[in-house]
């Protein structure tokens, strides 16, 4: 079996965390990690090949480029699979999942999940049995699968619980961020106000301490959605705290499109049109929902497509 070197990886952590911070632009990030490609230390080593593939297809996720991202992604766990690297094939089998899942396309998303449940379950990686745990949850909450959801979401947190000591702080808390603001959905449906409130609040906190843009406009988005469902403005005591759903559903759509993720703000776009028709605000909405649509068009993000048409649909 063959790992990625230590040398390559700190070269590829310096390069991501400066691009993380925001002092490194999306596309001088791209062609950084792309030299690599050529570097002596990826020639005849499949390791480092599929390290390089694999940041290459982060980026790209993380900026709501889901086909580029697919297609770095598989190429990432066919370098792995011939440096037969078990561990690394089954975090490309949970990243390629929830490509596909943002993309829409359930089934072959859950296909990969399962997948990566046995193997890390088999080698007995908590931290891969967690991530899938979560992306698998949100997986059925996209398709309204609460119960299922809510399962596997709290297995997430279970697992998280038995990480090892040296894990980093950051991961820990980016895991436990998504994990709340989709069990405060969750909470939302089940009608649970004050717990969907408390949750949100954690993701919020959460995303705020470490500061990841994709973080930081997914725990706004769930705040405001929390709020727009709220027949009454919660009473808190934390006065820094907002209770306008509008403020949070901006503040996402400005760290979303400071990530230049449009697949995740024109989410958050759908959502506040959804708050602002049930206050009777129909023309901004209107004018939301056309937005969010054509770049959900774009994308090729088929089920945010459907879900923004019957919202449409319901509001007109």
């Amino acid at each position: 079996m063959q790992e990625p070197t230590s040398e390559l990886r700190q070269l590829t952590s310096q390069v991501f965390s400066t691009w993380q911070t925001g002092e490194l632009p999306f596309l001088k990030a791209v062609e950084q990690i792309k030299t690599l490609l050529q570097d002596p230390m990826a020639k005849d080593h499949p390791a480092n090949q599929g390290h390089i593939q694999y940041i290459l297809g982060y980026l790209h996720f993380q900026h709501g480029h889901y086909n580029a991202s697919l297609e770095h992604g598989k190429q990432a766990r066919a370098h792995f699979e011939s440096a037969e690297n078990t561990r690394y094939m089954t975090r490309c089998d949970i990243f390629l999942g929830e490509a596909y899942r943002q993309k829409g396309d359930f089934i072959r998303a859950r296909d990969y999940f399962r997948i990566a449940h046995e193997e890390a379950a088999r080698l007995g990686e908590t931290v891969l049995q967690a991530i899938a745990y979560t992306n698998e949850g949100q997986l059925n909450l996209s398709l309204e699968g609460y119960s299922s959801a809510r399962e596997c979401l709290e297995k997430a947190i279970q697992l998280v619980a038995q990480f090892p000591a040296d894990y980093s702080p950051t991961g820990r808390s980016e895991l436990l961020c998504e994990t709340y603001h989709a069990l405060a959905v969750i909470h939302l449906h089940d009608q649970l106000f004050e717990k969907a409130w408390e949750t949100a609040k954690q993701s919020l906190n959460l995303a705020e301490s470490i500061n990841h843009l994709r973080t930081v406009g997914h725990a706004n988005r769930t705040m405001g959605e929390v709020l727009m469902a709220l027949e009454h403005p919660p009473q808190e005591p934390d006065e820094s705290l907002s209770i306008n759903p509008d403020f949070y559903f901006k503040a996402s759509i400005e760290a979303f499109k400071e990530a230049a993720n449009e697949g995740e703000m024109a989410r958050t776009m759908h959502i506040h049109a959804r708050s602002l028709a049930k206050r009777g605000q129909r023309v901004l909405a209107a004018r939301k929902l056309k937005q969010a649509t054509m770049i959900f068009v774009k994308l090729g993000m088929l089920d945010d497509v459907a879900k923004t048409t019957e919202t449409q649909n319901g509001i007109f």
